[in-house]
């Protein structure tokens, strides 16, 4: 039905949206970093095109979105990417369950990466939005995965 021409811009583009619905300062303290899941997705299913260069792209896009200093983000998107890229020679089959558990993981070193540098910059930083964040993300995720699978299983992608 649609090829990865289409369907990654397509979710990436989904992602940004729901970024960007308007939520209080709170709210986005404790909201999914759905880019990064999107990230995970195309890069554990597909890594022949979407690779590391791509997750510097959408690093890129994410530093554009969440400020901060430029390159924060693509750095960590890389880092993460190039760890999601080493698992998967470990984890060969991963079931939904253990996909979760690895967007939990991964989301909340992408928060506390962003703590991190905040705290560099000398703000007061909460660990518990980090947290929940996470595990939100985690029950996100089957959500994103069969979503997105949709157009994996098309048989445009999946080759």
């Amino acid at each position: 039905m649609f090829g990865l021409v289409v369907a990654l811009p397509l979710s990436v583009l989904l992602a940004i949206f729901v970024h960007l619905i308007p939520a209080g300062y709170t709210a986005s303290l404790y909201s999914p970093h759905y880019l990064l899941l999107v990230m995970l997705f195309w890069l554990g299913r597909h890594p022949q095109s979407c690779g590391l260069t791509c997750a510097a792209w959408l690093g890129l896009i994410a530093d554009l979105l969440f400020g901060g200093w430029l390159g924060q983000q693509m750095l960590m998107f890389v880092l993460l990417g190039f760890l999601l890229l080493g698992l998967g020679r470990v984890l060969l089959k991963p079931t939904l369950f253990q996909q979760a558990l690895i967007a939990v993981v991964f989301v909340m070193l992408a928060k506390f990466w962003q703590l991190g540098w905040a705290r560099v910059d000398g703000a007061d930083v909460a660990v518990l939005p980090a947290l929940i964040s996470g595990l939100l993300s985690g029950l996100l995720w089957p959500v994103i995965a069969v979503l997105l699978d949709k157009f994996y299983d098309s048989g445009a992608i999946r080759e």
